[in-house]
């Protein structure tokens, strides 16, 4: 009886894999107009982009999922960005006032570029 071929599991590739989905969840399970209500954890429809809980978690993905993903010479560019985002929207000021849509538009664009370079990545494991 032959045996199965194993297939060798790929740390790496299964984080990036990881990332991308939930970077994608964030951006498109998530509502990025405003709510008609005040939102809190125990609303029934919480899923906004306004809320700062999803920035909170977008800092995390982005802090503790890709950027460990990046090397630092090939991907200055992109760290750089992402660094830059931390700095525009970890601040008090961001936290103590409302989100605009443009801000919403900025941190989609950077999921973008997010995902594109780790797809691009992905291919090159």
């Amino acid at each position: 009886m032959d045996k199965e071929p194993t297939i060798e599991r790929d740390p790496k590739r299964e984080k990036i894999v990881k990332m991308m989905d939930r970077l994608h969840w964030l951006k498109d399970a998530w509502k990025s107009e405003k709510s008609a209500e005040i939102l809190s954890g125990v609303s029934k429809d919480k899923m906004y982009k306004v809320r700062k809980n999803w920035w909170g978690g977008l800092f995390s993905d982005l802090e503790y999922g890709v950027l460990p993903l990046l090397d630092s010479e090939k991907h200055a560019a992109l760290i750089e960005e992402i660094n830059n985002f931390f700095s525009q929207f970890g601040c008090d000021e961001f936290r103590d006032r409302l989100t605009t849509k443009k801000d919403i538009d900025t941190a989609e664009a950077l999921i973008n570029k997010v995902v594109l370079e780790l797809k691009n990545l992905q291919n090159s494991i």
